[in-house]
């Protein structure tokens, strides 16, 4: 008994040996693909235009790319593909290590790795499974085994491009991990091929080179196969031999990778790898020959202590693990609550306040019209004289229009309270401003001029139809209280504080004394030129609109010194840094 716990012992130590192997190994992989995804991230920020999807019109990146693929040994390729699937531009490795401009251009819209990646949104990065090269839909002799990075390519405007694309030579990487074996080891794909196979190599990517006579590793090892499909990792020992495993999830190793836990990037790729070793019997015995002479002389009593003591040590240990990790469990969620209820109780404050707002303003602004409705059907129904009722009926026509207006005006604010699903999308900010900015005469034939200063930060993930609405509100604003005596301007301008977006909107107009109004400036029906007609209802909606979404406005003015408009965008997601 005692000699089968020895062995079962140091096949237990070998394989946790080997387990720490494997995760290395896995390590190796993640650290050797970790460029390819920042590189790959760090063209697709590239300001590509239309043009550069031209063949021959490259000259002026062609030289960067160069320096580019000398100092990276590892890539094979680097390419551009515009959305047809053509290639437009091709520098590749030869096999003596030289950099050239391959003028021979492919067509690869049947390719895989081109489909999914056109596929894809902005700072999408899409990693390919491990496969051969292929050259004109040939596989490229001698074999050379790839792995793709690719990311779409938008122009300013938006408009998707086409491709970049750059070819992983993993030679080298597949060397590497054959190095210094004590088991045999194997590289298995999701679908159960041999990646590598120590072995037999001339079985690694059989199925690429003979699909129809590949017999891999789900065929060989059947039942092991079937526990590896049920997420199993560590190591286990069936009929088949003892195995020691480590599986890589290519998308989660990387999601500690900066692009993707700080959100400027997130990766698409369905590969999955598994590493595997098989412990034989012989290599156990081997490692444990002098060991069964040194335990001749060694107490029996003295083993059964320590045995006791290192069993209790362990359960200690396990105990004391799933203790703390219980306790992070309940920390993180009771964290994650905290945060959900700050922001729950941050929006119904807005909505309780906003309530008050409604309420105010049916409580104050039908009590006037509904009064005086009142005293003239009064009037009305106490009269007998035709003619002088006749003379009411225009009053009674213009308090009712009075009223039907208030309740168009409230309809649209309680819409906008309602509206908890506000379809929000990436906007670049640029093209609404300037096709809001053409709506207004003023600003057409030139009689105001508007500055324009975007270069801070151009996208944004808003409504598109709130944020016309905001901006229409304010340049109509800004135009109609605009001071005579001066030649009006408008200056609208992006930047940056404490990672936070501010959009501004700044004139030269008559300007509003805040000491006054600053507590009214955007409330319903406030208003504050009386000579100047107007029902102020606009800065009431862009308060609303903007609170809906999480931003906030302020107002600095003085009366003659125009008016700045300073509005916040306080929530930032990853993808509407594309452009930046």
């Amino acid at each position: 008994m005692l000699s089968i716990w020895i062995f079962l012992n140091e096949r237990n130590n070998i394989a946790n040996l080997e387990q720490k192997e494997l995760e290395a190994k896995a390590n190796l992989v993640v650290e050797s693909l970790n460029p390819v995804i920042s590189n790959i991230y760090y063209w697709s920020q590239y300001e590509f235009t239309e043009a550069d999807f031209t063949a021959n019109h490259h000259k002026k990146f062609e030289e960067t790319l160069g320096d580019f693929m000398v100092g990276m040994n590892q890539y094979s390729q680097f390419r551009l593909i515009n959305k047809e699937g053509k290639e437009t531009f091709r520098l590749i490795r030869t096999e003596d290590g030289k950099i050239i401009n391959d003028k021979i251009l492919q067509n690869k819209e049947s390719r895989d790795y081109f489909k999914k990646t056109m596929q894809l949104d902005s700072s999408a990065i899409y990693v390919s499974p491990l496969n051969l090269n292929r050259e004109f839909g040939e596989i490229e002799k001698p074999y050379h085994p790839v792995i793709r990075g690719s990311a779409p390519l938008f122009s300013e405007e938006g408009q998707k491009l086409g491709i970049v694309v750059i070819n992983f030579d993993a030679k080298d990487l597949l060397n590497s991990l054959n190095k210094n074996l004590t088991s045999s080891f194997f590289i298995i794909d999701e679908n159960g091929n041999f990646l590598s196979n120590s072995s037999q190599r001339n079985r690694e990517l059989e199925h690429f080179i003979n699909p129809e006579e590949t017999a891999g590793f789900y065929k060989a090892n059947p039942e092991t196969w079937k526990t590896l499909n049920r997420d199993h990792q560590g190591h286990f020992k069936n009929k088949e031999g003892f195995w020691v495993t480590e599986k890589l999830n290519f998308k989660n190793a990387v999601s500690h990778l900066n692009l993707i836990k700080g959100n400027y990037a997130h990766l698409e790729s369905s590969n999955t790898w598994f590493l595997i070793s098989r412990v034989s019997n012989l290599n156990v015995l081997a490692s444990i020959e002098n060991f069964y002479l040194a335990l001749l002389i060694i107490n029996l009593i003295f083993l059964a202590v320590i045995v006791y003591v290192s069993n209790a040590e362990i359960k200690h240990e396990l105990l004391k693990r799933h203790y703390l990790n219980d306790l992070k469990e309940k920390r993180n969620k009771l964290e994650n609550q905290n945060i959900l209820l700050t922001s729950i109780q941050k929006k119904l404050q807005i909505w309780n306040r906003q309530l008050k707002e409604y309420n105010n303003i049916v409580a104050h602004n039908l009590r006037a019209p509904t009064t005086s409705m009142s005293a003239l059907v009064s009037m009305v129904s106490g009269s007998e004289d035709y003619e002088e009722v006749k003379t009411y009926i225009p009053q009674l026509n213009k308090i009712t229009g009075s009223i039907n207006t208030l309740v168009q005006d409230l309809l649209v604010y309680v819409r906008v309270l309602n509206d908890d699903r506000v379809r929000t999308e990436k906007l670049f900010v640029e093209p609404v401003i300037k096709s809001s900015l053409n709506l207004f005469l003023e600003i057409v034939d030139g009689t105001v001029r508007v500055d324009l200063d975007l270069q801070e930060w151009k996208t944004i993930e808003f409504s598109k139809v709130y944020f016309q609405s905001i901006i229409q509100n304010l340049i109509s604003n800004a135009i109609k209280y605009r001071d005579p005596k001066k030649k009006c301007f408008i200056k609208i301008k992006t930047h940056k504080v404490n990672k936070k977006r501010i959009l501004s909107i700044e004139d030269n107009g008559l300007g509003i004394d805040l000491k006054k109004h600053e507590s009214e400036m955007f409330k319903l029906y406030r208003r504050f030129h009386r000579n100047l007609s107007g029902r102020g209802m606009g800065l009431f909606l862009v308060k609303t609109q903007l609170e809906s979404l999480n931003a906030e406005i302020e107002v600095k003015s003085e009366p003659g010194e125009g008016t700045i408009f300073i509005i916040t965008f306080k929530k930032i997601k990853h993808h509407d840094l594309l452009s930046d």
